[in-house]
């Protein structure tokens, strides 16, 4: 930076360099949902008691120190919903890497992985009230799984003719004599994915989880128009927030509006 070179390009540049911020690109997040935190009051006269965030700790804890609103407000962090899905679909795939002979017919297949994922997102979007509740739908799914005729383990599935489990279903009316269980998830399956599961069950985790909230339904709007994976400036960043707010508040109809 100090190169004769740099600083003749600089002079021709630094008119109208769109760079706002200084240091790290790790700080640049904290930086910027401070700033968010801090102008909610005087610009819009309201506090915001949540952090929705993807479990890096160091923006939350940034916002926290910063005491924007007193010693007396405290701001809660809940985990965005679709990165805890997320969370579980790369420790599962990380599993089956690990340990060998885990993949294959009748184990722990891509497709399995998707559906256990998905399985797990919707057990959280659709019990997000009671930890133990959301822990018991979450483990059901795998001892719904891994059950057999000689051994059926629907105990924490949902009982009832409306239950999604074929067994508590045939139970309701009574033709259990009639079930016969589907080829069960394979034993060494299941005990090499039960950490993963005893991890992604803590309390303290699935407290955050309350309410279902997600950050990806306000950012997927922005990175339609400027992908991650390619360099934005700030103008046409600004651009997408703008349009992603209008989109979002009004729907496709504020694009036309936008053009005109």
């Amino acid at each position: 930076m100090n190169s004769e070179e740099y600083l003749e390009w600089f002079d021709t540049h630094k008119d109208n360099c769109s760079a706002n911020h200084q240091g790290s690109s790790g700080k640049m997040e904290v930086d910027a949902i401070r700033e968010i935190f801090e102008r909610s009051v005087p610009s819009y006269g309201v506090k915001y008691l949540n952090y929705i965030g993807d479990g890096d700790s160091r923006t939350y804890k940034g916002v926290v120190d910063a005491s924007l609103y007193g010693s007396s407000v405290e701001i809660s962090k809940k985990e965005c919903v679709e990165q805890v899905q997320k969370r579980m679909g790369t420790w599962l795939h990380a599993c089956k890497k690990k340990i060998k002979g885990l993949g294959g017919r009748g184990k722990l297949t891509g497709k399995l992985i998707d559906e256990l994922t998905v399985y797990y997102d919707l057990t959280i979007r659709r019990n997000s009230d009671f930890v133990e509740k959301i822990k018991d739908a979450i483990w059901a799914t795998i001892f719904h799984k891994s059950s057999t005729d000689e051994e059926p383990k629907h105990d924490k599935c949902p009982p009832g003719q409306e239950s999604w489990c074929s067994w508590q279903r045939a139970k309701a009316t009574d033709s259990l004599k009639n079930y016969n269980h589907r080829t069960p998830l394979h034993s060494d399956v299941v005990g090499a994915i039960r950490p993963i599961y005893e991890s992604l069950t803590e309390k303290k985790l699935l407290q955050r989880c309350f309410g279902g909230f997600t950050q990806n339904s306000n950012e997927s709007l922005i990175w339609r128009i400027a992908p991650e994976g390619h360099h934005s400036g700030a103008a046409i960043f600004k651009i997408a927030a703008n349009i992603a707010a209008c989109t979002f508040n009004e729907g496709a109809k504020t694009l036309m509006m936008i053009m005109k």
